[in-house]
């Protein structure tokens, strides 16, 4: 048998990224739309969903049930000395109402006895992103006068400032529950009730409310829901995080593990390509899986040196190991996540 044959026979094996490209070579299919990359896909979005939080799958509309679209309206302020950065007084407030409605679902403040009026900002778009993920909203519209905190939260812009950074991690792992969001640069005049929340919890005053019980959420059938779906294209091809304006990798928190994985998972796609041309060896999606699992553990041990630790970093170790001193044994098999 010629090598040529050799190749077109295992371009039509049932595990083949090849199978069913023919005679010109299809790079979608080899990259997304085979069997192999399909079942890579799915597990990726399970890994990033346990190991950070962020979801990158599209959950699909319940049946007979209008989904929840919610209004985010933020504020934050902060009673500093002129010329400081910082003072006492500074606090968020948020509130939350149905879209369809306009019925009050969460109003939110926090006295801040020292901070800035960015991080005021920023905890006053978190505290309303979390109220609409346990609400169980399906959209979001997101609004405040901040065009830092709006364009930091879209992908636009960088986060330099460390307090704001781990702020935006959980800010963006909450956001990537939402299945459409959109951002609304408003004017103090027009968000008048997020402002007087905001000046209110700076007198002192702390108060949530959820005006609506929040959904009960069953966390095994929401991962057996991710487990059934992929990634759109342009999640897994182009790079366009969800809910972001454009591709854009943020290093500025650590490890962008969205594109770490996504990048490690092209690679192995297109090394078992060349694997079935040259070789005539057939990679099934579990082989690719662990050699993702592979790079994904290497990297968790550069952050374990450096002490930036994923959210859910206690999950990939095995009973007894510790993050600081683990080594790769002490890691759980990711592939069978």
């Amino acid at each position: 048998m010629d090598g040529e044959t050799r190749v077109r026979r295992g371009a039509e094996s049932a595990e083949c990224p090849r199978r069913g490209c023919g005679e010109t070579e299809d790079l979608m299919h080899i990259f997304y739309s085979c069997q192999t990359a399909d079942g890579v896909w799915r597990w990726a979005a399970r890994v990033l969903k346990r190991l950070i939080g962020v979801e990158i799958c599209d959950e699909e509309l319940a049946r007979g049930a209008a989904p929840l679209r919610v209004v985010i309206r933020f504020d934050g302020a902060s009673r500093r000395e002129q010329g400081e950065s910082r003072g006492p007084g500074g606090a968020p407030g948020v509130i939350v109402y149905d879209a369809r409605t306009e019925e009050v679902l969460y109003v939110g403040t926090r006295h801040l006895p020292n901070t800035t009026n960015n991080e005021a900002e920023w905890i006053a778009c978190l505290m309303g992103l979390t109220a609409a993920v346990r609400l169980g909203a399906f959209a979001a519209e997101i609004g405040g006068d901040s065009t830092l905190v709006l364009n930091q939260l879209s992908g636009e812009a960088k986060v330099n400032d460390e307090r704001l950074k781990r702020i935006w991690v959980q800010s963006d792992a909450a956001l990537s529950q939402l299945n459409e969001a959109s951002f609304r640069h408003l004017y103090r005049r027009f968000n008048t009730s997020a402002d007087g929340l905001a000046n209110h919890a700076a007198d002192g005053y702390t108060t949530e409310r959820y005006m609506r019980a929040p959904a009960a959420r069953d966390e095994g059938e929401a991962q057996r829901s991710v487990g059934a779906r992929r990634p759109d294209i342009g999640t897994c091809l182009i790079g366009v995080r969800r809910h972001c304006k454009k591709a854009t990798v943020v290093s500025h928190a650590g490890t962008d593990w969205f594109h770490h994985i996504r990048l490690s998972v092209l690679q192995h796609l297109w090394q078992t390509r060349n694997e079935c041309w040259v070789k005539d060896h057939h990679s099934t999606a579990m082989d690719i899986c662990k050699r993702v699992a592979k790079d994904i553990v290497s990297r968790l041990l550069v952050e374990s040196s450096t002490g930036k630790a994923p959210m859910a970093a206690a999950l990939v170790l095995r009973p007894g190991a510790t993050y600081k001193t683990a080594r790769p044994r002490d890691f759980q098999d990711l592939s069978l996540w």
